[in-house]
């Protein structure tokens, strides 16, 4: 049974955001739909054939976006990352997300022999980067 109505994910919009990016503006033919916004600090933009309306996309994709900076920004000061960041690491990690996606990072970091670290931030901060003082 074909389910009709939308169900976004973060699998399945990255999916399309990526295709997106991926895909030749020739494979996509020369009715091209666009949406753009902005999310994390910079814009994102959505490349689709012509068709379907995609402004009840754009709630979905800016909901998803809205979810995922509320969690993951290093830039807010009220984000879950920023608050874990700040904790004395005595503290369990309460966020089942947050914990997944550092549980995740470490794991690449093991894997890649410490070419990817999760705890760059302060030594980027040295550099003038990113948002750590």
């Amino acid at each position: 049974m074909k389910n009709s109505t939308f169900n976004p994910s973060r699998r399945r919009t990255l999916g399309v955001l990526g295709a997106a990016l991926v895909l030749p503006r020739s494979a996509l033919g020369a009715q091209l739909a666009t949406l753009t916004g902005r999310a994390f600090g910079t814009t994102w933009r959505l490349v689709a054939p012509t068709g379907p309306d995609l402004t009840p996309v754009r709630h979905e994709i800016e909901s998803l976006f809205a979810e995922i900076d509320l969690r993951f920004s290093p830039w807010r000061a009220d984000s879950v990352i920023t608050r874990f960041n700040a904790m004395p690491a005595s503290l369990l990690v309460r966020d089942a997300e947050l914990a997944h996606v550092t549980a995740a990072a470490l794991a690449i970091a093991s894997e890649s022999g410490g070419a990817f670290d999760p705890t760059v931030g302060p030594l980027v901060a040295r550099w003038g980067f990113g948002p750590i003082k």
